[in-house]
Parts: C-alpha cells; sequence; structure tokens
C-alpha cells in the first residue's frame, strides 16, 4: 500500500514539474523590454565635390626606336636629353657589309637584264622562221619559255636590288617626328639585331596626364570634361586640363578605369614622369548613412535592427542592408535602410528579430 502511494507522490510532482515546463514560454522573455538607443536616419543631400586622383604625366607619342635591319652600331648621335627634330639622323650601322651587298645585287641585274636580252632577240628570231615554216613547233616554244624565264629573272633581279638599296637606307635611324631622348639603351661598337630598341624617345608634343578611377567614379565622367591638375614640381599651380580618354574595360582586379586628359596649355616645364594629381568635379548621389554601431553582420551578411510599431509596442526588426563606401559621416547603406527609419545603435547585444524594446 506504501508502495502504491509511493508513486502516486512521484507521478503527481512529476506532472506538476512537466507542467510547469511547459508553461513557462507564456511567461514570454520575448515580451521582456529591451532598452535600447536609437538614430533616426537621414538622407544627405547631394553635392558637388571634389575628387583627386593620383596621377602621372607622359607624352602622347613615346617608345623606342630601333633599326630595321641588324649589324654593329657605328655612330649614337644623341644622349640623353638630346632634342631632335624630323628628318634627324639618330644612331649609324656599319654600312660596308650592305653597300657590298648592293653591288651584287646590281651587278646580278645586269647579267639578267644581258640574258634577257639574248633571250628576246632569240624568241623574235625564232618567231620570223616559225612563221615562214622554217622550225617546227617545239623549236618556238622552247624559245619563247627561255624569253619568259629571263624576263623572271631579270624583274626578280630588279626587286633584289631595290631590296638592298633598302637596307642599305637603313643603316641609318631616323627621326619620324620632333622629339627628346629620354633614354639610350646601347652603345656604339654593340651588335644589335633588327627590332632591338636603340633609344627611347618622347615628342616635343603637348604632355598628358594619366589616371585611374574606381568602378563608383567613371560613370560620372565624360570626354571633354575639364579638370584641374597639380603637379609636384609646380607647387600652388594649377593646370587646365581636358579630358581626351576614357576607358571602358577595366585594367586591373579592382575595377580601376584609365583616364588620359591634356593639357589646354603648353609648358616647356612640364616633363614625362612627373607626380601630379588630378582634381576632378563630381556630381554626389543622395545617400543614406548610418554610424558603424548600427551595423551588425553575421554569416548571412550585414544586418541592421529596425524599430516599428507593433501591437502599441516598439518592436525590434532584423533587416539585411546591402553597404557601400565608409566616409567620415558614416557608412553608406545601398539598399535596406530609408530616410526616416529608427535604428537601434546601443542594446544589441541581447537583441533579437521581433524583440520588444524600450526607447531611451
Amino acid at each position: 500500500m506504501n508502495f502504491i502511494k509511493y508513486f502516486m507522490i512521484v507521478g503527481s510532482v512529476s506532472f506538476f514539474l512537466i507542467s510547469c515546463k511547459k508553461e513557462r514560454p507564456n511567461i514570454v522573455p520575448s515580451q521582456k523590454e529591451h532598452l535600447v538607443r536609437y538614430i533616426e536616419v537621414e538622407e544627405f543631400a547631394a553635392k558637388k565635390g571634389a575628387k583627386r586622383f593620383s596621377a602621372l604625366t607622359r607624352s602622347p607619342e613615346f617608345g623606342d626606336l630601333s633599326f630595321q635591319v641588324g649589324g654593329r652600331i657605328e655612330r649614337l648621335h644623341v644622349g640623353i636629353g638630346s632634342s631632335f627634330s624630323q628628318g634627324s639622323i639618330i644612331a649609324e650601322l656599319e654600312d660596308k657589309d650592305f653597300k657590298l651587298r648592293l653591288k651584287e645585287a646590281e651587278a646580278a641585274e645586269k647579267a639578267t637584264k644581258a640574258r634577257y636580252d639574248n633571250a628576246q632577240k632569240e624568241y623574235e628570231r625564232t618567231q620570223k622562221l616559225f612563221d615562214a615554216n622554217v622550225v617546227s613547233q617545239s623549236e618556238y616554244d622552247r624559245a619563247l619559255a627561255s624569253m619568259g624565264g629571263s624576263k623572271g629573272n631579270y624583274e626578280a633581279s630588279i626587286q633584289r636590288v631595290a631590296l638592298r638599296k633598302r637596307e642599305l637606307a637603313y643603316t641609318k635611324l631616323i627621326a619620324r617626328a620632333d622629339g627628346t631622348i629620354t633614354d639610350t639603351l646601347v652603345k656604339a661598337g654593340e651588335v644589335v639585331n633588327l627590332g632591338r630598341p636603340v633609344v627611347r624617345f618622347d615628342s616635343n608634343k603637348n604632355q598628358e596626364v594619366r589616371f585611374s578611377v574606381a568602378e563608383q567614379f567613371v560613370g560620372k565622367l565624360e570626354l571633354g570634361q575639364n579638370i584641374k591638375i597639380l603637379l609636384s614640381a609646380f607647387p600652388g599651380v594649377e593646370f587646365e586640363a581636358e579630358i581626351t580618354e576614357l576607358g571602358n574595360t577595366a585594367t586591373s582586379a579592382a575595377s580601376n578605369f584609365p583616364v588620359v586628359a591634356a593639357f589646354k596649355n603648353r609648358n616647356q616645364g612640364i616633363r614625362s614622369g612627373m607626380s601630379a594629381q588630378a582634381c576632378v568635379l563630381l556630381d554626389q548621389q543622395d545617400v543614406v548613412r548610418v554610424p558603424p554601431e548600427a551595423l551588425s553582420s553575421d554569416s548571412k551578411g550585414h544586418y541592421v535592427f529596425r524599430i516599428k510599431s507593433k501591437g502599441g509596442k516598439s518592436v525590434a526588426e532584423k533587416v539585411s542592408v546591402e553597404i557601400g563606401a565608409v566616409d567620415s559621416i558614416g557608412i553608406v547603406i545601398l539598399e535596406g535602410v530609408l530616410p526616416g527609419n529608427k535604428l537601434v545603435t546601443a542594446g544589441l547585444s541581447k537583441l533579437h528579430d521581433g524583440a520588444v524594446v524600450k526607447l531611451k
């Protein structure tokens, strides 16, 4: 009997504990008010601001000069900093071998010309005999073929002479435009192959600046846009320039786009390779910014807690956001938050989606 009473007591206690356990959610920790601080999101109006980009000056025409034939350099007529004009001789190769090959080609041309003249005369004689039925068709064909072959050899020898003359002319490296030597890459006496750079040059035309802009700025630039250029070599001086080239394709993994601007006024003091800053006025769009303390993140990305009214109470709503740039004002929010939204900035540690909050 005592045994039965024992089990009845244990069962009653267990039922009571289970009942208490089931009823605990109704005590609603979610209904507990979380004390939080908040801010109201503002929209920052558009403004026109100057953005500076690191740049370098360069000549619009620059590059290397090289011989179109190989050989030993006999003379180098320029040095670093030398100015030259169109038609100037920059360097010369030893030309003895080239002159010899030209003479050989000219001699071959005379020989083939003589053979062609003889073959032509023989053909004319054979043709008269053939017309008079004195020689056979085969003899006539041989005379015709001999004249045709001699003519082909003669024409080929003419082309060889022209080639040898060009090669001889190529032993002189001639400037195609005015410019300045920025570097010499060989010395007199060196043997160079066809196409090996001999000197490096810049044209004497007005300098340009080259810089890169990130993808968020490239759409705000346009051809013909006026910009200011600051040069380290000319402190306190602003140079006027105009965008002449604007890249359509990013040139690096960082999604930077190339931009070229030409100086409007010529300045002899500006040289290639000078460090510069390109100052560009950009129209900035209306943006929403939030302080860093309002932003949280998890494995799914960034989010904020937005406060909304529900059943007469203030409730925290977890909202995923897409962020943009970070500036001195705060973090730019591209998507997920609108002006006028109230965002929690303090008391986030135990906050969850749907939690009732009390505003400070």
